[in-house]
């Protein structure tokens, strides 16, 4: 059952996609989109739709924040850095973990899009997903209710006090921990949030000081594929996962590696945006089940084809898959490293 939800993405992309090639314009993908919809109403990152107030604004709002500096002609490296910093540190502020944001804010600056139907996606997108989880919400509300109701034995008041309990029980979730969406259950959730706030800062930290190094570094060696926003969003999840090991970074990395090489080889095949992306995305869905490694930002990443020019297509793939182990390598042993130092110098 809960695989079917995943057919969800194509009510989000396929359309997004259609219209794109309705108008022949790229700058109307927005490649997050399917990475959302499969963290929010597929359940694989319970986090991100734990506030459906901030999924419909935040996304909306820093690339709206984006595109205005593009029209203004903000430095494009300039306005890339912030976007990096200034989005995870208001996630941090808002306790938000919807760092799909960050790819939001990011890609219009990356790829200098000025377009307003840009803006209009985006929120179409949020908007459409917040209203899935509302509706969903209702309908696990009221299917409990009537559960609830069935079971009450009119001749025990015990009963009724038990059902009333089982009633309130089903529809909350332990302190501290975001509301299920839609009443998914937390273990659902791919990756465990840290619960303190110096954990949290401390990763915030680590993933601006390594984020605005490496684009830093590339800026003028490689072309900007290797700072496509999604391995940002990747990176940050891959930061805040407590989980970080040598043979899940090499399942992640042929994951993310594979989802670029099959978006890159099926869009060179499939000029249609629509089609592209159908077949794209059932394939790296399909391949990291095989895997296992579910990973909602690698469908984003089996997109980013779409956006990228004609030029080059094999060496843009080489380039995400480089970047990719770079940023996870440097987030799972710079870390240590630093630490052992500062441990071997006060003994």
């Amino acid at each position: 059952m809960k695989r079917c939800r995943w057919m969800a993405v194509f009510l989000v992309v396929i359309p997004m996609t259609l219209v794109a090639q309705l108008f022949h314009r790229s700058d109307l993908i927005f490649p997050e989109a399917a990475a959302l919809t499969i963290g929010t109403w597929g359940g694989e990152a319970h986090a991100w739709s734990s506030s459906k107030l901030k999924l419909l604004l935040l996304p909306p709002l820093a690339a709206s924040v984006a595109v205005a500096g593009n029209v203004l002609h903000v430095p494009t490296l300039l306005a890339f850095l912030f976007m990096v910093a200034a989005i995870p540190m208001l996630l941090d502020r808002l306790n938000s973990a919807l760092i799909p944001t960050i790819s939001a804010g990011a890609l219009p600056t990356l790829f200098d899009i000025t377009s307003a139907w840009f803006l209009l996606v985006v929120f179409a997108i949020t908007a459409t997903l917040s209203l899935g989880l509302y509706i969903g919400d209702l309908f696990m509300k009221g299917k409990a209710l009537q559960v609830s109701e069935s079971e009450i034995d009119h001749s025990s008041i015990d009963a009724i006090s038990s059902d009333l309990a089982h009633v309130e029980d089903s529809n909350s979730v332990p302190k501290g921990e975001p509301k299920a969406a839609g009443g998914r259950d937390q273990n659902d959730i791919d990756e465990d949030i840290p619960k303190s706030p110096l954990s949290r800062r401390r990763i915030l930290i680590w993933f601006i000081a390594i984020s605005l190094s490496w684009t830093i570094v590339t800026w003028w060696i490689t072309p900007h594929a290797a700072l496509a926003p999604p391995l940002f969003v990747s990176f940050y999840e891959w930061m805040k996962s407590s989980n970080r090991t040598f043979g899940r970074y090499w399942r992640r990395w042929l994951s993310i590696t594979l989802a670029i090489s099959i978006g890159t080889f099926v869009h060179h095949e499939i000029k249609n945006y629509a089609l592209s992306a159908l077949v794209s995305i059932s394939i790296a869905f399909f391949m990291m089940l095989l895997l296992g490694e579910i990973h909602p930002p690698t469908l984003a990443i089996a997109l980013l084809p779409l956006i990228f020019t004609a030029t080059i297509p094999v060496e843009r793939a080489i380039d995400v898959s480089l970047s990719i182990a770079v940023l996870y390598g440097l987030g799972l042993y710079l870390p240590k490293v630093i630490r052992y130092r500062k441990l071997a110098i006060e003994l």
